[in-house]
């Protein structure tokens, strides 16, 4: 017996707005899960590819990350906002082979910190909107319950993918951005895709300081 596949993909994105507010709160928690977080939503990369860079994954001279091994098994190069480039700039020095972000005992983190999740439930981000009284008096706000539109970390990657057609970027655009390999064609027109990337950068910054509109009118179909 086959079980139908469950449709996990993830919905919900963030505005503007949520996306400041959960950067600010993330950077008074923990600057290092604020920065591994402004990596995913402006730069668009999975939690994993984060926790494994190196500094000499650091390309300041393209303003690109090189990500050596996707979850497609393939390397890709993502677009730096300038508030990465000046952010990963200021970090100390150290070997180039040393991670960017390593875990308490140096190794590859394998989670994001719960700080993350403290961020979220202080914002409110996974609330409901219902809320319960309980037997003391107190009010208790429901979490939402389906995943698809709960907030976590692979929730700022989302948003980078669904901010990008605000700003006009194509289909094909997105695809590369985002390590998707289901379009046969993408590989073939990368170099052509070189001259975009001053272009996805300030899309990003300009979508984050909201000077573009909100809501794309169309999304793509997966950013896993």
């Amino acid at each position: 017996m086959t079980l139908p596949r469950t449709n996990n993909a993830r919905e919900r994105f963030l505005t503007p707005q949520e996306a400041r507010a959960l950067l600010d709160e993330l950077k008074r928690r923990s600057h290092q899960t604020w920065l591994m977080a402004l990596v995913s939503m402006h730069c668009g990369l999975r939690f994993g590819e984060i926790a494994r860079l190196r500094r000499a994954d650091v390309r300041f001279e393209s303003n690109t990350l090189y990500i050596a091994e996707s979850k497609s098994g393939r390397s890709r190069y993502a677009v730096m906002t300038d508030e990465v480039v000046m952010t990963l700039c200021d970090l100390p020095k150290g070997p180039m082979s040393a991670l960017l972000f390593p875990a308490r005992d140096g190794g590859v983190m394998r989670a994001a910190s719960e700080s993350f999740n403290r961020a979220v439930d202080k914002l409110g981000l996974n609330n409901s909107g219902e809320v319960i009284r309980k037997a003391d008096g107190r009010e208790t706000h429901l979490k939402i319950q389906d995943r698809r539109q709960r907030v976590v970390f692979h929730t700022l990657r989302h948003t980078y993918a669904s901010w990008l057609p605000c700003g006009g970027q194509a289909q094909l655009t997105i695809a590369d951005r985002l390590g998707h390999h289901s379009l046969k064609m993408t590989k073939r027109y990368t170099h052509l895709m070189d001259a975009t990337r001053n272009i996805t950068a300030k899309t990003i910054s300009a979508t984050f300081h909201q000077n573009v509109p909100e809501s794309p009118e169309s999304l793509p179909s997966e950013c896993d």
